[in-house]
């Protein structure tokens, strides 16, 4: 056996890691965010005012965040 057959495996992606540092970056903060709302928005009764406030609010700063991980990651 040569010595690359005992050498530990490493995973190879074809991924670059910027780019696997920005999908975590996007699920932690806007999909996370998101998914939030979607679970809000899903429900069987009516929603107040105030609930709409909030969603509208979450889905703003969902939308601030993509934007400033785009322009983090360029």
């Amino acid at each position: 056996m040569t010595s690359l057959e005992h050498a530990p495996r490493k995973a190879i992606s074809p991924y670059p890691e910027a780019s696997i540092a920005l999908a975590r970056k996007v699920h932690e903060t806007v999909v996370q965010r998101l998914f939030g709302v979607s679970m809000l928005l899903s429900g069987d009764g009516p929603l107040h005012s105030a609930e709409r406030r909030v969603c509208s609010e979450e889905i703003n700063s969902a939308m601030s965040e993509l934007r400033a991980a785009l322009t983090d990651s360029a």
